[in-house]
Protein backbone atom coordinates (compact mmCIF):
# COMPACT_ATOMS: atom_id res chain seq x y z
CA UNK A 1 0.00 0.00 0.00
CA UNK A 2 2.94 2.28 0.67
CA UNK A 3 3.63 4.84 3.32
CA UNK A 4 1.27 7.46 1.91
CA UNK A 5 -1.54 4.92 1.64
CA UNK A 6 -1.03 3.89 5.25
CA UNK A 7 -1.20 7.52 6.32
CA UNK A 8 -4.49 7.99 4.45
CA UNK A 9 -5.95 4.91 6.19
CA UNK A 10 -4.83 6.19 9.59
CA UNK A 11 -6.30 9.63 8.93
CA UNK A 12 -9.59 8.03 7.80
CA UNK A 13 -9.69 5.81 10.89
CA UNK A 14 -9.02 8.83 13.09
CA UNK A 15 -11.87 10.74 11.45
CA UNK A 16 -14.24 7.81 11.98
CA UNK A 17 -13.33 7.62 15.65
CA UNK A 18 -13.67 11.39 15.98
CA UNK A 19 -17.14 11.33 14.39
CA UNK A 20 -18.23 8.56 16.78
CA UNK A 21 -16.90 10.47 19.77
CA UNK A 22 -18.58 13.68 18.66
CA UNK A 23 -21.81 11.81 18.11
CA UNK A 24 -21.52 10.43 21.61
CA UNK A 25 -20.90 13.87 23.01
CA UNK A 26 -23.88 15.19 21.10
CA UNK A 27 -25.98 12.32 22.42
CA UNK A 28 -24.94 13.17 25.95
CA UNK A 29 -25.89 16.79 25.31
CA UNK A 30 -29.32 15.54 24.29
CA UNK A 31 -29.83 13.77 27.61
CA UNK A 32 -33.13 14.91 29.10
CA UNK A 33 -32.70 17.52 31.80
CA UNK A 34 -35.16 16.87 34.61
CA UNK A 35 -36.09 19.53 37.15
CA UNK A 36 -37.70 17.18 39.67
CA UNK A 37 -36.67 14.32 41.91
CA UNK A 38 -39.62 12.18 40.84
CA UNK A 39 -39.86 10.98 37.23
CA UNK A 40 -42.39 8.89 35.29
CA UNK A 41 -41.18 7.53 31.95
CA UNK A 42 -43.82 6.89 29.28
CA UNK A 43 -42.73 4.38 26.62
CA UNK A 44 -44.00 4.14 23.06
CA UNK A 45 -46.17 1.10 22.23
CA UNK A 46 -47.90 -0.04 19.07
CA UNK A 47 -51.01 -1.32 20.83
CA UNK A 48 -53.09 0.55 23.38
CA UNK A 49 -53.96 -1.12 26.71
CA UNK A 50 -57.53 -2.18 27.39
CA UNK A 51 -58.94 0.26 29.92
CA UNK A 52 -60.54 -2.25 32.27
CA UNK A 53 -58.91 -1.27 35.55
CA UNK A 54 -56.60 -4.29 35.56
CA UNK A 55 -52.83 -4.26 35.38
CA UNK A 56 -52.41 -7.60 33.60
CA UNK A 57 -52.37 -6.18 30.07
CA UNK A 58 -49.07 -7.17 28.41
CA UNK A 59 -48.46 -3.58 27.31
CA UNK A 60 -47.78 -2.53 30.91
CA UNK A 61 -44.81 -4.89 31.20
CA UNK A 62 -42.96 -2.56 28.81
CA UNK A 63 -43.28 0.47 31.08
CA UNK A 64 -41.15 1.08 34.19
CA UNK A 65 -43.03 1.68 37.41
CA UNK A 66 -42.39 4.84 39.41
CA UNK A 67 -43.22 4.93 43.10
CA UNK A 68 -44.20 8.46 44.12
CA UNK A 69 -44.07 9.14 47.86
CA UNK A 70 -46.95 11.23 49.15
CA UNK A 71 -46.86 13.36 52.26
CA UNK A 72 -49.63 12.46 54.66
CA UNK A 73 -50.63 9.08 53.20
CA UNK A 74 -49.97 6.15 50.91
CA UNK A 75 -47.59 6.04 47.94
CA UNK A 76 -48.78 6.17 44.34
CA UNK A 77 -47.42 3.65 41.81
CA UNK A 78 -47.52 4.98 38.24
CA UNK A 79 -46.80 3.64 34.75
CA UNK A 80 -47.37 5.34 31.41
CA UNK A 81 -47.37 4.36 27.73
CA UNK A 82 -48.30 6.20 24.57
CA UNK A 83 -49.15 5.50 20.94
CA UNK A 84 -49.10 7.74 17.89
CA UNK A 85 -52.15 9.67 19.11
CA UNK A 86 -52.93 8.64 22.69
CA UNK A 87 -51.31 8.55 26.14
CA UNK A 88 -52.28 6.14 28.95
CA UNK A 89 -51.63 5.87 32.68
CA UNK A 90 -51.79 2.99 35.15
CA UNK A 91 -52.07 4.19 38.76
CA UNK A 92 -52.38 2.06 41.88
CA UNK A 93 -52.42 2.82 45.60
CA UNK A 94 -53.24 1.01 48.83
CA UNK A 95 -56.42 1.63 50.82
CA UNK A 96 -57.86 -0.66 53.49
CA UNK A 97 -61.20 1.18 53.70
CA UNK A 98 -62.71 1.32 50.19
CA UNK A 99 -65.67 3.58 49.45
CA UNK A 100 -68.57 2.84 47.12
CA UNK A 101 -68.69 6.34 45.71
CA UNK A 102 -72.42 6.59 46.48
CA UNK A 103 -73.46 9.78 48.22
CA UNK A 104 -76.44 9.04 50.47
CA UNK A 105 -79.06 10.83 52.48
CA UNK A 106 -79.86 8.59 55.47
CA UNK A 107 -82.89 8.97 57.76
CA UNK A 108 -82.49 8.20 61.49
CA UNK A 109 -86.19 8.40 62.28
CA UNK A 110 -86.06 12.11 63.10
CA UNK A 111 -83.58 13.82 60.76
CA UNK A 112 -81.84 13.29 57.43
CA UNK A 113 -78.03 13.18 57.38
CA UNK A 114 -75.52 13.12 54.50
CA UNK A 115 -72.29 11.17 54.03
CA UNK A 116 -70.94 13.90 51.77
CA UNK A 117 -67.52 14.05 53.40
CA UNK A 118 -66.62 10.40 52.80
CA UNK A 119 -64.56 10.04 49.65
CA UNK A 120 -61.78 8.04 48.04
CA UNK A 121 -60.22 9.85 45.13
CA UNK A 122 -57.02 10.34 43.13
CA UNK A 123 -56.14 13.61 41.45
CA UNK A 124 -53.45 14.73 38.99
CA UNK A 125 -52.69 18.42 38.47
CA UNK A 126 -50.46 19.49 35.56
CA UNK A 127 -48.75 22.86 35.41
CA UNK A 128 -49.97 24.31 32.09
CA UNK A 129 -47.18 26.34 30.47
CA UNK A 130 -45.46 26.51 33.90
CA UNK A 131 -47.95 29.19 34.89
CA UNK A 132 -48.49 28.06 38.51
CA UNK A 133 -45.80 29.76 40.63
CA UNK A 134 -43.52 27.41 42.62
CA UNK A 135 -45.42 24.34 41.37
CA UNK A 136 -42.38 22.99 39.51
CA UNK A 137 -40.38 22.94 42.76
CA UNK A 138 -43.06 22.31 45.40
CA UNK A 139 -45.81 20.35 43.62
CA UNK A 140 -49.09 20.14 45.51
CA UNK A 141 -47.87 22.32 48.37
CA UNK A 142 -47.64 25.24 45.96
CA UNK A 143 -51.39 25.16 45.39
CA UNK A 144 -52.81 23.84 48.67
CA UNK A 145 -53.14 26.63 51.18
CA UNK A 146 -53.19 24.10 54.04
CA UNK A 147 -51.13 20.99 54.63
CA UNK A 148 -52.65 17.51 54.17
CA UNK A 149 -52.97 16.83 57.91
CA UNK A 150 -55.66 19.50 58.11
CA UNK A 151 -59.30 18.42 57.89
CA UNK A 152 -60.03 21.64 56.03
CA UNK A 153 -57.32 21.35 53.39
CA UNK A 154 -58.63 22.27 49.97
CA UNK A 155 -57.21 22.89 46.52
CA UNK A 156 -57.11 26.69 46.57
CA UNK A 157 -54.59 29.47 46.32
CA UNK A 158 -55.83 32.54 48.12
CA UNK A 159 -54.49 35.93 47.09
CA UNK A 160 -54.75 39.39 48.58
CA UNK A 161 -56.52 42.46 47.29
CA UNK A 162 -54.37 44.06 44.65
CA UNK A 163 -55.23 47.74 45.13
CA UNK A 164 -56.59 48.26 41.67
CA UNK A 165 -53.86 46.33 39.87
CA UNK A 166 -54.67 43.17 37.88
CA UNK A 167 -54.16 40.00 39.90
CA UNK A 168 -51.42 37.92 38.21
CA UNK A 169 -53.23 34.75 39.19
CA UNK A 170 -55.86 35.39 36.56
CA UNK A 171 -53.46 33.74 34.10
CA UNK A 172 -52.44 30.83 36.34
CA UNK A 173 -53.92 27.48 35.40
CA UNK A 174 -53.39 23.78 35.84
CA UNK A 175 -54.99 20.82 34.13
CA UNK A 176 -56.87 19.00 36.90
CA UNK A 177 -57.80 15.33 36.56
CA UNK A 178 -59.71 13.43 39.23
CA UNK A 179 -61.26 10.00 39.60
CA UNK A 180 -63.37 8.47 42.34
CA UNK A 181 -65.22 5.15 42.54
CA UNK A 182 -68.92 5.22 41.84
CA UNK A 183 -70.51 7.16 39.03
CA UNK A 184 -67.20 7.77 37.26
CA UNK A 185 -66.61 4.05 37.06
CA UNK A 186 -70.13 3.37 35.85
CA UNK A 187 -69.69 5.94 33.08
CA UNK A 188 -66.01 5.01 32.39
CA UNK A 189 -64.80 8.57 32.80
CA UNK A 190 -62.10 10.51 34.60
CA UNK A 191 -63.15 14.08 35.28
CA UNK A 192 -61.06 16.60 33.33
CA UNK A 193 -61.32 20.11 34.71
CA UNK A 194 -59.13 23.13 35.17
CA UNK A 195 -57.46 24.50 38.29
CA UNK A 196 -57.74 28.23 37.82
CA UNK A 197 -59.45 31.42 38.90
CA UNK A 198 -63.25 31.07 38.97
CA UNK A 199 -64.84 31.29 35.55
CA UNK A 200 -66.60 34.52 36.55
CA UNK A 201 -63.25 36.10 37.35
CA UNK A 202 -61.72 34.88 34.09
CA UNK A 203 -64.60 36.47 32.21
CA UNK A 204 -64.32 39.71 34.22
CA UNK A 205 -60.72 39.98 35.48
CA UNK A 206 -61.37 43.46 36.85
CA UNK A 207 -63.33 41.81 39.68
CA UNK A 208 -60.11 40.39 41.12
CA UNK A 209 -58.87 43.91 41.83
CA UNK A 210 -61.47 44.49 44.55
CA UNK A 211 -62.09 41.08 46.08
CA UNK A 212 -59.99 38.31 47.55
CA UNK A 213 -58.57 36.31 44.65
CA UNK A 214 -58.34 32.54 44.54
CA UNK A 215 -57.85 29.51 42.38
CA UNK A 216 -60.35 26.64 42.49
CA UNK A 217 -61.20 23.44 40.65
CA UNK A 218 -63.47 24.49 37.79
CA UNK A 219 -65.32 22.67 35.05
CA UNK A 220 -63.11 23.94 32.28
CA UNK A 221 -64.00 25.66 29.05
CA UNK A 222 -67.39 27.16 28.34
CA UNK A 223 -68.40 24.26 26.13
CA UNK A 224 -68.45 21.78 28.99
CA UNK A 225 -71.23 20.81 31.35
CA UNK A 226 -71.14 19.18 34.75
CA UNK A 227 -71.58 15.42 34.58
CA UNK A 228 -73.74 15.44 37.69
CA UNK A 229 -76.25 17.68 39.36
CA UNK A 230 -77.56 17.95 42.88
CA UNK A 231 -81.23 17.58 43.58
CA UNK A 232 -82.71 20.77 42.08
CA UNK A 233 -85.50 20.95 44.72
CA UNK A 234 -87.84 23.88 44.40
CA UNK A 235 -88.02 27.25 42.84
CA UNK A 236 -88.30 29.45 45.94
CA UNK A 237 -85.41 30.34 48.23
CA UNK A 238 -87.31 28.92 51.20
CA UNK A 239 -87.73 25.57 49.49
CA UNK A 240 -84.07 25.55 48.44
CA UNK A 241 -83.06 26.18 52.04
CA UNK A 242 -85.18 23.24 53.18
CA UNK A 243 -83.48 21.03 50.60
CA UNK A 244 -80.18 21.51 52.41
CA UNK A 245 -81.62 19.58 55.34
CA UNK A 246 -83.42 16.80 53.50
CA UNK A 247 -83.64 15.10 50.10
CA UNK A 248 -85.99 16.30 47.39
CA UNK A 249 -86.43 13.16 45.27
CA UNK A 250 -87.23 9.48 45.68
CA UNK A 251 -87.14 6.60 43.18
CA UNK A 252 -90.10 5.86 40.97
CA UNK A 253 -92.02 2.69 41.75
CA UNK A 254 -90.02 -0.31 40.58
CA UNK A 255 -86.60 1.38 40.54
CA UNK A 256 -84.15 -0.64 42.68
CA UNK A 257 -81.53 1.58 44.32
CA UNK A 258 -79.67 -1.46 45.67
CA UNK A 259 -78.90 -2.54 42.09
CA UNK A 260 -78.69 0.90 40.49
CA UNK A 261 -77.53 3.46 43.07
CA UNK A 262 -76.79 6.16 40.46
CA UNK A 263 -80.20 7.24 39.12
CA UNK A 264 -80.82 9.63 36.28
CA UNK A 265 -83.40 12.35 36.89
CA UNK A 266 -86.05 10.48 34.90
CA UNK A 267 -85.76 7.62 37.44
CA UNK A 268 -86.86 9.85 40.30
CA UNK A 269 -89.95 11.78 41.40
CA UNK A 270 -90.32 14.71 43.84
CA UNK A 271 -91.03 13.76 47.46
CA UNK A 272 -94.45 15.04 48.54
CA UNK A 273 -94.94 13.03 51.75
CA UNK A 274 -91.93 12.49 54.06
CA UNK A 275 -93.98 10.39 56.50
CA UNK A 276 -93.46 7.32 54.28
CA UNK A 277 -89.82 7.02 55.39
CA UNK A 278 -88.58 5.05 58.39
CA UNK A 279 -85.28 4.97 60.29
CA UNK A 280 -82.47 3.50 58.17
CA UNK A 281 -83.93 4.53 54.81
CA UNK A 282 -81.43 5.90 52.29
CA UNK A 283 -81.82 8.10 49.23
CA UNK A 284 -79.14 9.20 46.74
CA UNK A 285 -77.86 12.75 47.01
CA UNK A 286 -77.11 13.06 43.31
CA UNK A 287 -79.01 12.78 40.06
CA UNK A 288 -76.96 12.14 36.94
CA UNK A 289 -76.74 12.65 33.22
CA UNK A 290 -77.71 9.68 31.09
CA UNK A 291 -74.64 8.99 28.97
CA UNK A 292 -76.41 6.21 27.09
CA UNK A 293 -78.96 8.32 25.23
CA UNK A 294 -78.33 10.81 22.46
CA UNK A 295 -80.61 13.49 23.85
CA UNK A 296 -81.57 14.41 27.39
CA UNK A 297 -83.42 17.62 26.62
CA UNK A 298 -86.33 16.68 28.84
CA UNK A 299 -84.22 15.65 31.83
CA UNK A 300 -81.30 18.03 31.38
CA UNK A 301 -81.69 20.98 29.04
CA UNK A 302 -77.92 21.56 29.22
CA UNK A 303 -77.25 18.17 27.64
CA UNK A 304 -74.54 15.74 28.56
CA UNK A 305 -70.97 17.01 29.12
CA UNK A 306 -68.99 17.94 26.05
CA UNK A 307 -65.66 19.43 25.11
CA UNK A 308 -62.69 19.38 27.42
CA UNK A 309 -64.60 17.95 30.39
CA UNK A 310 -64.80 14.50 28.78
CA UNK A 311 -61.29 14.17 27.28
CA UNK A 312 -60.35 11.39 29.71
CA UNK A 313 -61.80 7.90 29.86
CA UNK A 314 -60.88 5.02 32.11
CA UNK A 315 -61.81 2.37 34.63
CA UNK A 316 -60.83 1.62 38.20
CA UNK A 317 -60.97 -1.59 40.22
CA UNK A 318 -60.60 -2.23 43.95
CA UNK A 319 -59.19 -5.62 44.95
CA UNK A 320 -57.12 -6.93 47.86
CA UNK A 321 -56.74 -3.54 49.61
CA UNK A 322 -55.58 -1.80 46.41
CA UNK A 323 -57.14 0.60 43.92
CA UNK A 324 -55.98 0.21 40.31
CA UNK A 325 -56.94 2.82 37.73
CA UNK A 326 -56.31 2.78 33.97
CA UNK A 327 -57.12 5.84 31.90
CA UNK A 328 -56.08 7.72 28.79
CA UNK A 329 -56.67 10.63 26.43
CA UNK A 330 -55.31 12.16 23.24
CA UNK A 331 -51.73 13.41 23.29
CA UNK A 332 -53.02 16.72 21.96
CA UNK A 333 -56.65 17.54 22.75
CA UNK A 334 -56.68 20.93 21.07
CA UNK A 335 -58.13 22.55 24.21
CA UNK A 336 -56.33 25.46 25.83
CA UNK A 337 -57.33 24.30 29.32
CA UNK A 338 -55.45 21.00 28.89
CA UNK A 339 -51.80 20.06 29.16
CA UNK A 340 -50.52 18.83 25.79
CA UNK A 341 -47.95 16.07 25.24
CA UNK A 342 -45.40 16.35 22.43
CA UNK A 343 -43.25 13.24 21.90
CA UNK A 344 -41.81 14.79 18.74
CA UNK A 345 -40.47 17.85 20.58
CA UNK A 346 -36.82 18.61 21.42
CA UNK A 347 -36.12 16.23 24.29
CA UNK A 348 -33.25 18.16 25.88
CA UNK A 349 -35.67 19.36 28.56
CA UNK A 350 -38.56 17.40 30.06
CA UNK A 351 -41.45 19.86 30.03
CA UNK A 352 -44.53 18.18 31.55
CA UNK A 353 -44.67 18.49 35.34
CA UNK A 354 -47.52 17.25 37.53
CA UNK A 355 -48.35 16.33 41.10
CA UNK A 356 -50.54 13.61 42.61
CA UNK A 357 -53.04 13.75 45.48
CA UNK A 358 -54.88 10.82 47.07
CA UNK A 359 -58.00 11.29 49.21
CA UNK A 360 -58.83 8.59 51.76
CA UNK A 361 -62.29 8.63 53.36
CA UNK A 362 -62.45 12.40 53.11
CA UNK A 363 -63.70 15.03 50.74
CA UNK A 364 -60.93 17.48 51.71
CA UNK A 365 -58.09 15.80 53.56
CA UNK A 366 -55.57 14.35 51.12
CA UNK A 367 -52.02 13.07 50.79
CA UNK A 368 -49.89 15.10 48.40
CA UNK A 369 -46.80 14.61 46.26
CA UNK A 370 -43.97 16.84 45.26
CA UNK A 371 -43.51 17.70 41.57
CA UNK A 372 -43.17 14.83 39.11
CA UNK A 373 -41.74 15.04 35.59
CA UNK A 374 -43.25 12.98 32.77
CA UNK A 375 -40.76 11.97 30.06
CA UNK A 376 -42.02 10.53 26.79
CA UNK A 377 -39.33 8.07 25.77
CA UNK A 378 -38.69 7.90 22.00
Amino acid sequence: MGKRGSEIVLVFAFLVVLIVLLAGCNQREKTVKVKTKNVVKAVFVDKAPELDGKSNDAVWTKAPESVITLKGGTDARIKSVYTQKMIYFLVSWDDTTPQSGVLWWEYNGTEWHRNYDTDDKVSFIWNIDHSLPLFDTKGCEAICHQLPDSDQASMTITGNKTNGKPWPGIDWKGDAWKWAPGIMNEKNIVDDGIFAAPSEARKRPELTTVVESRLIFDGGDSGTKQWFTRNPNAATEEEKAQDIEKPAYMPKLGYDLSKNPFPNQRDMIPITDYSVFKAGDKLPMMLYFDFTSEKNIKDFPEGKPTGSRVDLSGKGVYAETTYTLEFGRKLNTGHDDDVQFHPEADRTVADNIFAVAIFNDSRFKHAISGPVTLILEP
